[in-house]
């Protein structure tokens, strides 16, 4: 009788006598079998004379029957098991490589995205969308008033004081058009100036800035302020209106922040007007005032008046009572 060691069969020798020779790699004897057995699928033997197969290891796979090794997952592939005869597909957000696991789909990172199935690799989130979660199949735009510089982005930024986005999908905000603004940072759209005020080149974008004393702007999201023509005035920043000159005053200049009193010997009865007018002959105005010229005494009459005759005078004196006061005439005529 012979005994045959595990892992051998039996062979015949010659002269009717026998012997035994190892099972070939891929295959093993089991049991009290005198044939070798192919290693199943999922298995392998990479050494004869063997008596049993060993599994293949989780992320690799033996396709056929016999096998002497086992084959790792390809990328975009994993098996989590061991034994198997083939791998899986990673799903839409996942991925392998060669620099990662087989036993296992690596998720995509945040800012990164794959749609795909058996992908080896994710894809970044481009400029003007995000990703705030792993594992994604795809990235979301950049809501209005927000956006997204850099790729690989897992946020979108509020567009600064004085910059707004109206548009989807933005790598950046845009200035506000000049006659707007927007105060703080946010997702608000900008917001036009009110009267009296304005936004230009020369100024920030993230305030309005007054028209100056002088000046006015009577509409809404205006780009400059308007002088105030002769005859009115603005003495407020910030107006959207000039006011007429008051009576006895002026202002010859546009642009003025105030009214000058009529100067003496001149008044001026109309409101909002340039200039004042030299009093009517009979009448007269001693210093400068808003008051009106006023009417002249007889001998105030001889004195203003250079068309009247002085036939009946005798003498004319000269004198002031006051350095308010009208000239006082003395009149004295021949008894």
């Amino acid at each position: 009788m012979i005994v045959v060691p595990q892992g051998n069969v039996p062979s015949e020798v010659g002269n009717n006598t026998v012997g035994y020779s190892p099972c070939e790699p891929g295959s093993f004897q089991e049991g009290f079998l005198i044939d070798c057995v192919l290693c199943a699928a999922g298995s392998y033997s990479d050494q004869s004379g063997q008596f049993a197969c060993s599994s293949c290891s989780a992320g690799s796979f033996s396709g056929t029957p016999g096998s002497t090794a086992c084959q790792m997952c390809s990328s975009g592939r994993y098996q989590q098991l061991p034994g198997q005869s083939t791998c899986l597909d990673c799903l839409p957000g996942s991925f392998t490589s060669a620099s990662t696991t087989k036993y296992n789909c690596a998720l995509c990172e945040a800012g990164k995205r794959q749609n795909q199935t058996r992908a080896s690799e994710c894809f970044s989130c481009e400029p003007g969308s995000y990703q705030p979660d792993v594992g994604s199949v795809n990235c979301s735009a950049c809501e209005l008033g927000r956006y997204a510089v850099s790729t690989d982005s897992t946020v979108c930024l509020a567009c600064e004081a004085g910059k707004s986005q109206p548009l989807e999908a933005q790598s950046s905000c845009d200035n506000c058009e000049y006659g707007k603004f927007k105060e703080h940072a946010g997702v608000e759209s900008c917001d036009s100036c009110a009267a009296g005020m304005y936004t230009s080149a020369d100024t920030t974008l993230f305030t309005c800035a007054e028209c100056k004393a002088g000046r006015y702007q009577p509409m809404n999201g205006s780009t400059s302020c308007l002088d105030c023509v002769p005859g009115m005035y603005q003495e407020a920043p910030g107006a959207s209106a000039c006011l007429n000159c008051s009576t006895g005053s002026s202002s010859a200049a546009a642009g003025s922040a105030g009214c000058v009193p009529c100067e003496a010997g001149k008044s001026q009865s109309l409101p909002g007007q340039a200039y004042c007018e030299n009093c009517e002959y009979g009448k007269a105005k001693p210093d400068a005032s808003n008051s009106e010229c006023t009417s002249c005494l007889l001998a105030c009459l001889l004195f203003y008046s250079p068309s009247l005759s002085l036939t009946h005078i005798h003498t004319l004196s000269l004198s002031r009572a006051s350095s308010h006061s009208f000239p006082l005439l003395t009149l004295k005529f021949p008894i």
